[in-house]
């Protein structure tokens, strides 16, 4: 075996063969290899086998230790000219041996002993090849860790550029090159692996780095709804909240949802820009890869099926990556009857396709799939599936425990504590209704949005120091918003939103440049309980009293709407019996309504006309129900949602009392209107005050949220709360339902509204303003018509001694 030490491995590979009888075809069946590929070895093409296929082979040709070892050896020495050393096939190995030892010790020796390029050339090429390497990895890198800035990878490209092409176009200079890459593939390794050293301590410093110079993690960011990059890094802000704090949980689950928390804390598949004119171009990839359309063969032609890809990138706070699995565990919480009001994610069902794609198939055409999508949130399976609630859900098998996910969430961890989270910040600490304190989520991905630049966020309320009001019915908000409003001034809050129209009168130490005002899209409204469990129907029969239109007109009229806002507001003009048309901050117009419509006009004498003529008789100076006997007294029931509108409330009160002499019972509801507890679900109320969502894009206020279908398959379900029975609002509510065009949907959807206004079926108030205390020092904060929306870029924001 002497003779055999300084042999090529192509002629090792082919000695030991014929030395063992084998034939090429045997050897590759014995080695389990492809015939290509021991021909190609045997020929000397591939000079560097893999460590696997040599030990394939050794075993194959059953080697002895010795010559195995020889055998490994020939495979890691570097070969030589396959045209210099390779014989023809029939000739006998020993033979060959003398024949071509001499020479290839020769060039072998001189490569093994070149320690750097001899010439230009080779010094060249490592240069050139190693700047490739380079600018690969940073591409690749940057794809991967989206703070590593890719433009160092580009620059180092742009220098081996030219070089590169012009080795393509001239073949002298090409054929020089891969000469001296044969001579330089030693050095060149030596290069390559500083190269990629430095290139693991550029990435080291990004990684851990807190968000430098603020870059955005994908090219196609938007700063035009943010204004502009973040000149600053670092730095806190205290946020004061004129709302509860009850919970970090999402919207849809635990133990009283606030939006706030979606927006600090839990991503989703999609995000859609608060801009909603922009249709299906306002919506931007988060979570996932992409935005699931009908071109992309993410949204079937049929609106029944959508199919989502989660970006591999998207990991839990944790380092844990973000699955399939999360969202379908996401998912059954959020349909769980038991854990949520709202119906829509109980017409969707989950398919995991792979650890990274989610099919959803819908019950019946979905049109409007990317709203839902952008409310589905996934959680955490790997972190509450455990311990004793390690069957809330498999979902290798689909099985899903209901009264164990109702113990998970009223856990602190799933309410107060949250152990993990994938949004841009993670809770450090949380005193329910006081304070929320967030710190950066160093392992943030977006699709869209970058990395936060702010350290820290505190989200402060005072809304434990009114618990007590709470509890008994008594309006706290504006004793809330006023301290807020002093702590504003005193300093120690940076940004307090949303306040309402009524604070306005309080903002007068404040400058008018830290005052930001937006019109809000919504609609302060009064509902009418059409419900048989409606207080009002035990004493008719079982019937309320607003199943007859008359009356619900009648109340209408009676109230003077305009003077009881204008007394609320100020500033209202009272000479358009159409409140929405005033050109005012606090009322201003928007797309959702028809300007073309006159609700009716404040008329006393006319109201109590109407409920003469329905049946509902004045008996010494007292409204009496249709017996003739008992006093016609209702529940006026105000939403959390509008508190601050209570005045309101009471200002009905009289107005009822004095013109329809009907007694009125106010109270404020303890309740979100989509707990099992609150009044707007188990129907205990007569008239319902609450603040609505009425968007450009009404959809969420007539279809998709908690209005339809005005049938009675659904009223005592929760999803017809007012108890509408009207078979043509069901035709138009379908209609919509069906229409993908966001423009014609709006259509249908503003008819319908004025088909509501005319029957009576809600009585808008006025549209509300969000207002916003922003210190000159907190930039990139934008107010947007809705309140929680004007949250949704906290990743931009930064601190800086000036806002550009």
């Amino acid at each position: 075996m002497a003779s055999t030490s300084s042999l090529t491995f192509a002629d090792l590979l082919r000695f030991h063969r014929t030395a063992a009888g084998l034939t090429q075809e045997e050897l590759a069946a014995r080695a389990r290899l492809s015939v290509d590929a021991i021909s190609t070895l045997e020929r000397g093409t591939r000079r560097t086998p893999r460590k696997d296929t040599v030990a394939l082979l050794a075993d194959a040709l059953d080697l002895s230790p010795e010559g195995r070892e020889v055998f490994v050896a020939a495979a890691r020495r570097p070969s030589i000219s396959a045209q210099a050393a390779t014989p023809s096939e029939d000739t006998q190995p020993a033979a060959r041996t003398s024949a071509t030892e001499t020479s290839a010790t020769h060039q072998l020796r001189g490569v093994l002993t070149a320690s750097w390029p001899a010439t230009p050339a080779t010094f060249a090429v490592v240069v050139v090849l190693s700047l490739a390497l380079l600018t690969i990895a940073g591409v690749l890198l940057s794809l991967v860790v989206s703070t590593f800035p890719w433009v160092v990878a580009l620059v180092a490209g742009a220098v081996m550029l030219p070089l590169l092409v012009a080795a393509i176009l001239v073949r002298p200079l090409r054929q020089e090159m891969l000469s001296q890459w044969c001579a330089a593939r030693k050095p060149f390794v030596a290069v390559a692996s500083v190269a990629l050293t430095l290139l693991a301590v550029l990435t080291t410093q990004f990684v851990t780095a807190p968000a430098p110079l603020a870059q955005s993690q994908r090219a196609v960011y938007d700063f035009s709804y943010t204004y502009h990059r973040p000149t600053h890094v670092g730095g806190s802000i205290t946020v004061g909240f004129p709302e509860q704090l009850e919970t970090l949980a999402t919207d849809w689950v635990g133990d009283g949802g606030q939006p706030f928390s979606n927006l600090f804390l839990w991503q989703t598949c999609v995000v859609q820009l608060p801009d909603q004119t922009l249709g299906l171009k306002g919506w931007k990839a988060d979570q996932c890869t992409e935005v699931p359309t009908v071109d992309n063969s993410g949204e079937s032609s049929d609106a029944k099926t959508t199919t989502f890809h989660i970006d591999p990138r998207a990991v839990w706070s944790d380092g844990a990556p973000l699955t399939a699995d999360d969202f379908l565990f996401g998912q059954r919480l959020s349909a769980d009857p038991n854990l949520n009001y709202f119906g829509y994610f109980r017409s969707m069902s989950l398919i995991k396709v792979d650890a990274h794609t989610v099919r959803i198939q819908w019950d019946k055409p979905t049109p409007d799939y990317l709203t839902t999508l952008s409310h589905l949130y996934p959680a955490p399976l790997h972190v509450y599936a455990t311990g004793k609630f390690a069957d809330v859900y498999n979902p290798a098998t689909g099985s899903y425990n209901s009264a164990l996910a109702q113990q998970l969430v009223k856990t602190p961890a799933f309410n107060t504590t949250i152990p993990v989270d994938n949004g841009p910040f993670t809770v450090q600490s949380f005193v329910p209704d006081h304070q929320v304190v967030l710190v950066r989520n160093p392992r943030f991905f977006s699709h869209y949005f970058h990395s936060p630049a702010l350290d820290k966020i505190t989200l402060f309320t005072v809304a434990q120091d009114f618990l007590p009001e709470f509890a008994a019915n008594l309006h706290p908000l504006p004793q809330l918003e006023t301290d807020l409003i002093d702590r504003y001034l005193q300093g120690t809050l940076d940004l307090v939103v949303p306040l309402e129209p009524i604070n306005l009168r309080q903002l007068g130490e404040i400058p008018k440049s830290q005052v930001q005002i937006a019109s809000a899209s919504d609609t302060v409204e009064i509902g009418f309980n059409q419900r048989t469990v409606a207080p009002n129907a035990h004493a008719n029969g079982d019937v309320s009293i607003f199943t007859d239109r008359s009356v619900r007109q009648a109340f209408v009229e009676a109230f003077d709407r305009c003077t009881a806002v204008r007394a609320l507001l100020g500033g209202v003009k009272c000479n358009d019996p159409n409140i929405f048309t005033d050109e005012s901050d606090a009322t201003a117009a928007v797309a959702a309504f028809d300007p073309s419509f006159r609700l009716p006009a404040y008329n006393p004498t006319d109201a109590a006309h109407l409920m003469e003529a329905a049946g509902y008789h004045l008996v010494d100076g007292v409204r009496r129900n249709r017996d003739g006997v008992t006093p016609l007294t209702l529940k006026l029931v105000v939403s959390p949602g509008a508190t601050s509108s209570v005045a309101l409330a009471q200002r009905m009160q009289q107005d009822y009392r004095r013109n329809l002499k009907v007694g009125v019972i106010v109270e404020v509801s303890q309740f979100a209107f989509w707990k099992s507890q609150s009044p707007f679900q188990t129907g205990a109320f007569d008239l319902f005050l609450d603040r609505s969502d009425n968007t450009v894009n009404p959809i969420l206020r007539l279809t998709h949220d908690d209005v339809g279908p005005f049938d009675n398959a659904t009223i005592e379900a929760g999803g017809n709360p007012f108890g509408i029975i009207d078979a043509q609002a069901t035709l138009r509510d379908q209609l919509a339902a069906q229409t993908i065009s966001d423009e014609q949907r709006a259509v249908i959807l503003l008819n319908l509204h004025r088909y509501f206004s005319q029957q009576y079926y809600f009585d808008p108030m006025y549209i509300s303003a969000i207002i916003a205390l922003k210190k000159p020092t907190l930039c990139n904060f934008k107010l947007w018509p809705d309140p929680w929306a004007s949250l949704w870029n906290i990743a931009d924001w930064y601190v800086a001694p000036s806002c550009p």
